[in-house]
């Protein structure tokens, strides 16, 4: 048995894929990240007393038609892309929960270029509440977006997905640049809260064997090296070394997730 290891984010601690690279040795920026082909591979635990939590108080809030909270795992901001817990009350009174991985796209773009008919799509696997890590593996090539969680795969076409290379790209959140203000809304940061540990993004695809590795035994995974040109690593981590202000990238990408504060931001 390996040691599992782990990182909390949560409303006070959360992550985000800092653009600044003062030196020029960040050869995969976050300008790439989820806009191309990639493969993502994730490793986490919400925080399930935090989302009863929220459920419990939006019963009562006669805003909420249907009782709901998402939260974003890992993804960037605007109309919002990634990996997304989602957990809803039915009308029977039973909780469920989902992984989803969501981004939004315009098939009639190159006609008019109108914004206002940007589309969201989503590919949802609804799964059972555990006490262990759920290992997620997201992909896309070819133009086709797949999320995978244990032997549940769910596939989709995109068509003429909106450009996010100017995104801001987040772990633990959608977008917390509002954070402070009166516009605040919670619906809209999308604040997770749970462990996270592990983390692995490159544009290549990867071969089963690898995936395997990765989840099972990090360090042995880590010890074959990485190309990160040839293979286009943007980052690959369990977290097991972070700072008060940042974790970790082992991959020799330098893209090592800051802990977001309002205040760094310009």
């Amino acid at each position: 048995m390996f040691k599992i290891k782990y990182m909390r984010v949560d409303f006070d601690k959360t992550y985000l894929f800092h653009d600044i690279d003062r030196h020029g040795t960040v050869k995969n920026t976050i300008s790439g990240l989820l806009v191309d082909d990639f493969t993502m591979m994730i490793s986490f635990l919400p925080d399930w007393d935090s989302i009863d939590k929220v459920l419990e108080r939006r019963k009562s809030n006669p805003k909420y038609d249907v009782v709901y909270h998402q939260s974003c795992i890992i993804g960037k901001n605007g109309k919002h892309t990634g990996l997304f817990f989602t957990s809803h009350i039915n009308q029977q009174g039973d909780t469920n929960h989902l992984i989803e991985y969501e981004w939004w796209q315009n098939p009639k773009w190159e006609q008019n270029r109108d914004s206002n008919e940007d589309e969201v799509q989503t590919l949802k696997i609804y799964i059972e509440k555990q006490d262990t890590p759920y290992e997620v593996i997201a992909e896309k090539y070819n133009d086709e977006y797949k999320i995978k969680i244990g032997e549940q795969e769910l596939t989709g076409k995109a068509n003429c997905v909106i450009d996010y290379s100017k995104s801001m790209m987040w772990l633990g959140a959608a977008n917390r640049l509002l954070d402070g203000s009166d516009q605040f809304d919670e619906g809209f940061a999308r604040i997770f809260e749970g462990e996270i540990n592990k983390l692995h993004i490159q544009k290549a695809p990867m071969m089963g064997y690898s995936k395997r590795l990765f989840f099972d035994d990090f360090d042995k995974f880590k010890s074959f090296g990485y190309n990160v040109e040839d293979d286009g690593v943007f980052i690959s981590t369990d977290f097991s070394q972070t700072t008060a202000l940042k974790a970790r990238d082992f991959s020799g990408n330098g893209l090592h997730p800051m802990v977001y504060r309002k205040e760094w931001i310009s």
